[in-house]
């Protein structure tokens, strides 16, 4: 995991879609102020089974932004309040990883030469090729899947709690029920000094700080049968 620290709401919210069957399966969000347009898009996702969400602006994107789910945004430049290029900044400033795929009735080179040195994966016009339209989603899923795997927080929690030693899992279940160094060492029969170790390195690996977090962390791990 790239931050220092264990998300736990956000594993949480991972491992809830996991259980739903619904950890893998992409959605495209469509940003567009024009509901008509957004409407057909939302059709021909559809008639290619690809799951996907409307937004009529950009302020109604942001209050339900989740990157829980795979996929990609298709967004519209222009709109009323926030433009797509608003959202697109907004967007990196909160670390977005959803690959972005500009539409403009208004385009001009520049302009979308400015959104994909920010990092769009591709600029259409309106009105767009629905074949070249599919094609851009199907490889911004793609890509969007890749990237995800490579960086997924529940895969690599789980990863690196599989990776424990006995005694560390053995400390990390003891800490987990709140129980302070000296009992956990009375519990298993070993020094305090190396308990203290134990409990520094397995919580160090799994980016945790306090015992109530071990709980939370393990009681996530055994729904799914991990732990």
């Amino acid at each position: 995991m790239i931050c220092d620290r264990l998300n736990l709401i956000e594993l949480e919210e991972r491992a809830a879609l996991l259980e739903q069957g619904l950890d893998s399966e992409p959605l495209v969000r469509i940003v567009d102020d024009d509901d008509e347009l957004r409407k057909g898009i939302a059709f021909l996702l559809s008639c290619e089974g690809i799951e996907n969400k409307g937004f009529s602006s950009a302020e109604a994107y942001l209050s339900e932004y989740s990157l829980l789910r795979p996929g990609c945004i298709i967004l519209d430049i222009k709109m009323t309040g926030a433009s797509g290029i608003d959202l697109q900044k907004k967007l990196i400033e909160v670390g977005n990883s959803l690959p972005i795929i500009f539409l403009s009735g208004h385009g001009t080179l520049p302009l979308a030469v400015e959104t994909l040195r920010k990092g769009a994966v591709d600029f259409q016009e309106k009105p767009f090729d629905p074949d070249r339209l599919l094609a851009s989603v199907h490889q911004a899923i793609e890509k969007n899947i890749r990237e995800r795997n490579e960086s997924d927080i529940l895969s690599q929690t789980i990863a690196s709690y599989r990776q424990l030693s006995l005694r560390e899992k053995q400390v990390l279940k003891d800490a987990s029920q709140l129980l302070s160094n000296k009992e956990i060492g009375e519990h298993l029969g070993i020094s305090f000094k190396t308990v203290e170790v134990h409990r520094s390195n397995c919580f160090h690996k799994l980016k945790i700080r306090k015992a109530k977090e071990a709980k939370q962390l393990l009681n996530i791990l055994k729904r799914l049968g991990v732990a």
